[in-house]
């Protein structure tokens, strides 16, 4: 078994323990990518948007693939939850908005990003992924990118 194998059976192995929650919502198998450079990729349609799961050297990421107005825009998964988390928070002070911001709200995003998208998954389909959401989007990934990169 070379690498590339083992990057799409751990993907694999993780979208089918979530196999009931996906049938459940009516994801539909889009398409499979595996190869060298990027890890092991498969994409599930649902009905606004596509949910693109990325296995990257044993992390998992979650990108959102919107279906409106033919755009095609792509949204991290921890973007959308920061934005979900910052409009339910009150008195969300800087502390708060940086905790937010690196992901801090969840410990485990990189190994189980499928839980908080079920987690989230009404807060999710409220927003409209679309170029507006996309310009506030820009903005906290700016912000974040501050934190991680102070001088």
């Amino acid at each position: 078994m070379n690498l590339y194998d083992s990057f799409e059976k751990n993907l694999i192995n993780y979208i089918e323990s979530y196999k009931f929650e996906l049938e459940k919502y009516k994801f539909k198998f889009y398409s499979k990518t595996v190869g060298p450079g990027m890890g092991a990729i498969v994409e599930l349609s649902y009905k606004d948007y596509n949910l693109i799961i990325t296995n990257d050297r044993g992390q998992f990421f979650i990108d959102l693939k919107s279906k409106a107005d033919f755009k095609n825009l792509n949204f991290q998964l921890d973007s959308i939850l920061s934005y979900i988390l910052f409009k339910k928070m009150e008195n969300l002070d800087k502390v708060n908005r940086k905790q937010v911001l690196l992901g801090e709200e969840f410990p485990d995003l990189l190994t189980d990003p499928l839980k908080y998208y079920f987690i989230y998954r009404n807060e999710i389909n409220e927003v409209e992924l679309n170029t507006q959401f996309n310009k506030i989007i820009n903005k906290l990934q700016t912000e974040r990118s501050k934190y991680l990169f102070a001088q």
